[in-house]
């Protein structure tokens, strides 16, 4: 209703607990974007937030937009145990593959970051026209 920023900071405050912060960084104010591109790229967090409070054993994570030049730029990072990027299976759950083809469906980019005990990060870049 009040925007994709405000419905992270939402998805932060309502996830952290005394084991696991989630941070929202956000260094301007992001735009409104068309109501199903918002939809797409809120429910594309929540799952990557589902995850590192599944399988990360994560105390920190944060969540980081940036709008720029017509693209919005989201950074999902945690302080947790990692992963070996080629033992993920790809038909597990809803799976970052899958995460991935959703954002490659919205003509973007999607990357992950991760070694085994050093945490994951996941890279987005969606072109989105504001509103």
């Amino acid at each position: 209703k009040f925007g994709l920023e405000h419905a992270v900071y939402d998805i932060c405050e309502k996830y952290s607990n005394s084991t696991l912060i989630f941070e929202l960084e956000s260094e301007d104010k992001i735009p409104r974007f068309e109501k199903k591109n918002e939809i797409k790229l809120f429910n594309i967090i929540e799952e990557c937030v589902n995850n590192i409070i599944k399988h990360s054993n994560a105390t920190l994570a944060t969540i980081v937009l940036l709008y720029n030049k017509n693209t919005l730029y989201i950074t999902i990072k945690d302080n947790g145990i990692g992963f070996n990027n080629d033992e993920t299976n790809p038909n597990s759950g809803i799976g970052l593959s899958q995460i991935k083809a959703r954002i490659i469906n919205m003509h973007g980019a999607f990357n992950i970051i991760t070694k085994k005990n050093e945490g994951v990060e996941i890279n987005i870049k969606v072109p989105l026209q504001i509103f």
